[in-house]
Formats: structure tokens, sequence, C-alpha cells
């Protein structure tokens, strides 16, 4: 909720021009807003639902498509506004939103996203999104930039292939290299730099623990 709270701190009142952004920060915190579960809709679809947001403080209000619309990026008579208090935790649906059937928001750019995830690795940052070990290695969490349930199971499979493609790219060209699926090493200069402000994933291994390195494994 905290982060939600942030992330709307730092936008301007009205529209809010980054809506994946948005739409991430929403889901994470979504089953928490009494009221979110009127409409029956998971967090998860949130992400690829959620468009036209507004944001004067303390209210956020956004469409959320029906699953077809959320798939093909559009926006018509069946979805709903919602209202969100960010101060009383609380949501509910507003009105229908009628917005005709015109595109709000273009596909989601898998080659755009992994540049987004790309640039946050190279500048060793913490996120929800990366997994840092403490040999500098770093693992993708692509369940939760795009979790199942968050749309038809074929799109989801094929939207991962493509961003892991990407990810395989483009990481190669700033020195990191591949470990497995979703696992990138850093240049040999960068290896063992610890995250500034990320504590190295632990495995627990009977009454002692020790940090874990993808790469010695």
């Amino acid at each position: 909720m905290e982060r939600l709270r942030d992330y709307l701190a730092s936008l301007p009142a009205g529209p809010v021009a980054e809506t994946e952004a948005l739409a991430t920060e929403v889901a994470a915190c979504w089953e928490h807003f009494t009221g979110s579960s009127a409409a029956r809709i998971p967090a998860a679809e949130v992400l690829w639902r959620l468009r036209n947001a507004v944001w004067r403080s303390p209210l956020l209000s956004f469409d959320l498509a029906s699953e077809a619309q959320g798939e093909a990026g559009l926006a018509g008579p069946a979805a709903l506004r919602w209202e969100m208090d960010v101060e009383n935790e609380t949501a509910a649906i507003a009105a229908p939103a009628h917005h005709g059937a015109a595109p709000t928001r273009p596909r989601l750019d898998m080659a755009e996203l992994a540049e987004q995830i790309v640039r946050l690795i190279l500048a060793h940052r913490q996120d929800h999104r990366l997994r840092w070990y403490s040999d500098g290695s770093v693992r993708v969490a692509v369940g939760t930039i795009l979790p199942e349930g968050a749309g038809f199971k074929q799109t989801i499979s094929n939207r991962r292939r493509k961003f892991r493609r990407a990810l395989e790219e483009q990481l190669p060209t700033a020195g990191w290299r591949k470990v497995k699926d979703y696992v990138f090493a850093p240049p040999s200069d960068q290896t063992h730099r610890i995250v500034h402000g990320a504590r190295p994933a632990v495995i627990s291994t009977g009454s002692t623990n020790r940090s874990e390195s993808i790469t010695s494994s």
C-alpha cells in the first residue's frame, strides 16, 4: 500500500501518462482495498485491464475493461469506471465507462518492457521484479511481471517468450550472460558486487544459513 501511495504522491494531478507502471502498483495491493472484489476481478488482471487513469488526491479513478477488451487494448461499453480512495483504502465502481471502441493504449511491447527491466539491472537497482544474489547475478521475476491468469493462457505464454528473448538479446550487449532462463550474471569486473540496499537471497540448510549464489551452483 505504501508503494502505491508513494508512487501516486510523485504524480501531478490529472490524467496519468504511465498507465503500465500505475497498473503494476495498483495490482500489487488491489485485494487490500475494501470493495475491490465487487466485480470479481483478480488482482493479476488489473495489469491488463486498467486504463484512462486520473489522479486527484486522495482519489484515483480508472477504467477496468472486460477481459477481451483488455487483450485488444480497447475500452468500450463493457468497461467499468472505478474510484479508489487511497487514504481510506476503499474501492468502488463509479459507473460504466463509455469511450467507444477507440484504442486507449497500445498493445504491450515486450521489447520495451524488457528494456525497462534491463535498465534496472544495469543500474543494480533493488526492485520487486528482480531477485539479486550475493555474487551479483540476478533473477528476473517473470511471474510478477507477466503473471499467470492475467489474460488468455496462450497470450501470456507468447508474451513471456517474447519478453525472455528480448532480455537475452539486450543484456549481452552490456556484458551480461545468461545462466538459465531469466537468470543473468554480470560482467567479470562486476562479480560479487552487492546491490545497494538489497539483501542476498538466503537458503536454509538445517541449523545454518548460507547466501545463495546462482552462478556458483
